[in-house]
This record gives C-alpha cells, structure tokens and sequence, in this order.
C-alpha cells in the first residue's frame, strides 16, 4: 500500500526505504535496463507567473555510468525525449561518484503572463545499474514577495528629526571602523 512503481522503456523505478538521503524517508530505485532508453520518475506541477521554481534533489548511483543521471525542470509542451531539438528549463547532472548521495539544486523562474505547466524529473540511462532519487521543490511568488515588501516600506514613516544626516552617518562609520 502506498508503493510507486513505473515502467519505462529503459527500466523500471520503485520506491523504497532504503537508501535514502537524510532527513528523507522514501527515495525512487531507477532500475537501468538500457544504455539507449532512459528511466525516469517525473513530478507534475503549475508554476504561477512571476514565481521561481527552486527545486533541490539528491541523487545516488551504484556503479560508474557514461550517462550521468541528472535532475531536470521540464517544460510539458517542449520534452526533451519526444524533441531533442528541445532544451530543458533547468538541469544538472552528477559527478561520477558510486554510493554517495549527491545533492543538486535547480532553479526557474516562469517569465510568461500566463501559469506554466512544467516537469521536475529525475533521469538515468544505463545497461545496468541503480540510481536512487529523493526529490524537493518549493514555488515562490517573486513578484508577490516583491509587492508586500514595498507594502510595507511604503508604510513605515520615520520622523525627519529621527533621520541620519551625513555628519551622523560619518560618526557611526567610525564608531564602526
């Protein structure tokens, strides 16, 4: 109960228990099958217009792979394994080390007026092997977070008697010096 199973063409991914990074109770198992296919467990979201998309995952191999496994933001209407032509929003891949969690960190910003549709996915490609994912993102509205910080400048008045004049500033320069 609560298990994920998934079957691509290059393999088939599980969640398990074990290994799995700190602070991480499940992590996804790619299990490569293919040196020309890939395996990959994807995470469907809506990205809001002016938010950034910040997603951080760490990924684990068990043996040395040509294709390094990568974490990946997608946008839904451009994949890049239906298109090559097409780029990825964001990506990164590992280094080449075998049995050590590797954290990446991805960051995108939807510029449209409009939401976006995108995919964050984890990707191996491999005739044999392993790879292990956990994955994390949060989406925050920059142009909102904007907004209430002038909000809230915009309300903070301090009495002209109160404000630094130059000679103030240059004493506490040199208090601080």
């Amino acid at each position: 109960v609560g298990a994920y199973r998934a079957w691509c063409r290059g393999g088939i991914v599980n969640s398990v228990a074990s290994p799995v990074p700190t602070g991480h109770d499940l992590a996804y198992q790619h299990v490569c099958e293919s040196a020309s296919y890939p395996v990959f467990r994807r995470w469907t979201l809506q990205v809001q217009p002016g938010a950034r998309l910040r997603v951080v995952g760490w990924l684990r191999k068990d043996v040395s792979m040509t294709y390094r496994p990568r974490l990946q933001i997608i946008g839904q209407d451009a994949d890049t394994l239906f298109d090559p032509a097409n780029e990825p929003l964001a990506e990164q891949a590992m280094t080449d080390s075998v049995d050590t969690w590797e954290q990446l960190t991805l960051e995108w910003t939807n510029t449209a007026a409009t939401p976006r549709d995108v995919w964050i996915r984890s990707l191996a490609m491999a005739a044999t092997g392993n790879v292990y994912s956990a994955v994390d993102w949060d989406a925050v509205d920059v142009d909102g977070v904007l907004a209430d910080i002038e909000a809230i400048l915009s309300n903070v008045s301090v009495p002209t008697s109160e404000l630094a004049t130059a000679t103030n500033l240059a004493a506490l320069a040199g208090d601080v010096g």
